[in-house]
């Protein structure tokens, strides 16, 4: 099974519910782009969350610095 969990917008959720759906499917978790806030990425916040010993975290394919939408943190850093 895989899920894609979506949202617009800042602090609609999407963080939270992908915690809780990582831990009670005991799943693994992958965000292929992470912008803004790298040192505090939501994978570290999904996996300060988790209690299981079983999900494992995928680092991003990109981790942009700029917070925003990735495309256009993705032209921030060309």
């Amino acid at each position: 099974m895989k899920l894609f969990i979506t949202g617009i917008g800042t602090d609609v959720g999407k963080t939270i519910a992908s915690a809780i759906i990582t831990e009670a499917l005991e799943a693994d978790y992958w965000k292929p782009i992470q912008a803004g806030d790298l040192d505090n990425s939501d994978t570290k916040k999904v996996k300060s969350k988790i209690s299981n010993s079983k999900s494992q975290f995928f680092e991003n394919s990109y981790a942009l610095n700029t917070p925003a939408s990735p495309h256009f943190a993705a032209e921030q850093t060309i």
